[in-house]
C-alpha cells in the first residue's frame, strides 16, 4: 500500500491546508489513541467526581453508539493509515478450512498490534485471509483494562466489515470460546503489557516476551483452532522508551495488567517517529495445534516459539532488514 494522497475537491493536488487537517487528523488520533486524555480525565475525575462519572457513563451508553461518533473515529483511523506505507505479504498463509484459527500478533509495540491489525493494515490483509476461510471474520480480543479503554475499544474493531461486533473484546477463556463458537476466528497479542514495555528499547531489535505466555496455546487446543502469526516491522520504531528497570515494569505491567509503558514520539509528543518508513506485515503459515492435548501445553508452546521466530527473522532477512528477533521475560509458566 502507498501513502494515499489527499486531493481537493476539484480533484488537483492537494492544498497546504489539506496536508495541515490531515496532519492534524493523524495527531489527534495518535493522542486519543494513547490515552493521551488520561491525565485530564484523572484531575476531573478527581475535581468533580460525580459529573465525571455521569459524563463516562453517558459516553459508554450513548456517545460511544452514536453513528456520526464512530464515523469519526473511522475516519481518524483510515487518514491515520493513509500516511503509512504498509506491505502486506499473505503467500504462505495456507489454512485448511475445517480448522478455527486463532491469529497471534507479534510484537505488541506500545499499544497492541498497531501496525498490522488497528492502523489499516486490517484493511489489506482481511479480503486474503476472508477468502481462504470461507468468509470467516476475526474478532481481536485483548486486556480488559484496553478492551473498556474509551476510544481505543472503538477503534481496534469497528470499522472491520461487515462484522456483528462492535468492540474489541476482553481476553477471557469464555468470550473466546464465544467468538469460535460463533463460527469466527480470533486475534490476539499474546505479548501483552510486559512486551511493551520493551518496544522502543532498542531501534535494531523486536522484543517478543512469550515464554511465560501460555494461555493462547491453550486456548488454541481446547478450542481446537491453530495458531497463525502476524508479523509486523516497523511500529518498533514509532515509540521510544528508556532501559532503566525494564524487566521489573514488565513484570509490574503483565501480573496486574498496568501498561508500564514511559513513551515519547515526535517532539516528545504522541504523534509516533518515522512514519516514513516502509512497514510490513506479514501473515505466516499456521502452527497445527492438532497433534497436542491439554496436557502437552508446554510442549506445543514451546514448537510456537520455534515456529513463529524462524517465520519472523526469515520475513526480516527476505527483506533485507538488519533487525533481530529476540525472546526475553521469564522462562516459567505463569499459568
Amino acid at each position: 500500500m502507498n501513502r494515499s494522497t489527499t486531493t481537493t475537491s476539484t480533484g488537483g493536488q492537494p492544498t497546504q491546508l489539506d496536508l495541515n487537517t490531515k496532519w492534524i487528523k493523524v495527531f489527534l488520533f495518535h493522542w486519543l489513541r494513547t490515552g493521551g486524555y488520561m491525565p485530564y480525565l484523572a484531575a476531573s475525575m478527581y475535581s468533580w467526581p460525580i459529573y465525571t462519572s455521569a459524563l463516562l457513563i453517558w459516553y459508554y451508553t450513548q456517545l460511544s453508539h452514536f453513528p456520526s461518533w464512530r464515523a469519526g473515529l473511522r475516519d481518524l483511523t483510515r487518514t491515520a493509515a493513509s500516511v503509512i506505507d504498509l506491505h502486506v505479504d499473505t503467500s504462505e498463509y495456507i489454512t485448511p478450512t475445517d480448522r478455527r484459527i486463532l491469529y497471534t500478533i507479534h510484537d505488541h509495540v506500545i499499544l497492541g498490534g498497531l501496525g498490522g491489525f488497528h492502523l489499516g493494515g486490517h484493511d489489506m490483509w482481511s479480503g486474503p485471509i476472508r477468502s481462504k476461510r470461507d468468509g470467516k471474520q476475526h474478532i481481536s480480543v485483548t486486556g480488559p483494562a484496553v478492551a473498556y479503554m474509551p476510544l481505543y475499544r472503538e477503534t481496534g474493531i469497528d470499522y472491520q466489515q461487515g462484522i456483528s461486533q462492535q468492540y474489541t473484546t476482553a481476553a477471557t477463556p469464555e468470550n473466546i470460546r464465544t467468538i469460535f463458537k460463533s463460527g469466527n476466528d480470533v486475534a490476539i497479542v499474546p505479548g501483552g503489557f510486559g512486551e511493551a514495555v520493551y518496544s522502543g528499547t532498542g531501534v535494531d531489535t523486536i522484543y517478543l516476551r512469550i515464554r511465560d505466555r501460555k494461555g493462547f496455546v491453550k486456548q488454541a487446543i481446547l478450542n481446537q483452532a491453530d495458531l497463525a502469526p502476524i508479523c509486523q516491522w516497523g511500529p518498533h520504531l514509532w515509540y521510544k522508551q528508556p532501559q532503566w528497570c525494564r524487566r521489573l515494569r514488565a513484570t509490574i505491567a503483565q501480573r496486574w495488567y498496568i501498561p508500564m509503558v514511559c513513551f515519547f514520539g515526535r517532539y516528545g509528543t504522541s504523534l509516533p517517529n518515522n512514519l516514513d518508513v516502509k512497514h510490513y506485515t506479514w501473515v505466516g503459515p499456521p502452527f497445527s495445534t492438532r497433534d497436542y492435548t491439554v496436557e502437552q501445553v508446554d510442549d506445543a508452546h514451546t514448537a510456537y516459539m520455534d515456529h513463529v521466530l524462524g517465520f519472523y527473522r526469515r520475513k526480516i532477512k527476505e527483506a533485507g532488514l538488519e533487525t533481530k528477533v529476540v525472546l526475553v521475560g521469564p522462562p516459567r509458566s505463569k499459568m
